[in-house]
């Protein structure tokens, strides 16, 4: 992996600390991805400036496929007293219901 994907020789692979070396792959890994996703997003932009003159309606080329790195994050907002408190709840209709 070092001396082939990364092409460090065998003492520059050497010379790197664990976190040193653990920092330049994670970079070189992070600019692949970003390389990829470009690659993606380029191959989308195209086809819909070929498809949009043989439709009636303009498409975008999120319309075409959205990529999972574009889709938002749902956050949890729960505090730990939200949580308490349905749990509080759910047990209570589970009484009920008995």
């Amino acid at each position: 992996m070092a001396l082939g994907r990364l092409g460090l020789s065998y003492d520059e692979f050497l010379d790197y600390t664990p976190r040193s070396f653990y920092n330049k792959l994670k970079g070189f890994n992070d600019m692949r991805e970003e390389m990829d996703r470009s690659d993606w997003e380029r191959a989308r932009w195209m086809s819909t400036l070929i498809i949009n003159p043989h439709v009636k309606k303009t498409i975008r080329p999120k319309d075409l496929a959205l990529f999972p790195w574009e889709k938002k994050e749902v956050k949890n907002n729960n505090t730990k007293e939200d949580v308490l408190r349905l749990v509080k709840i759910m047990e209570e209709k589970r009484k009920f219901k008995q």
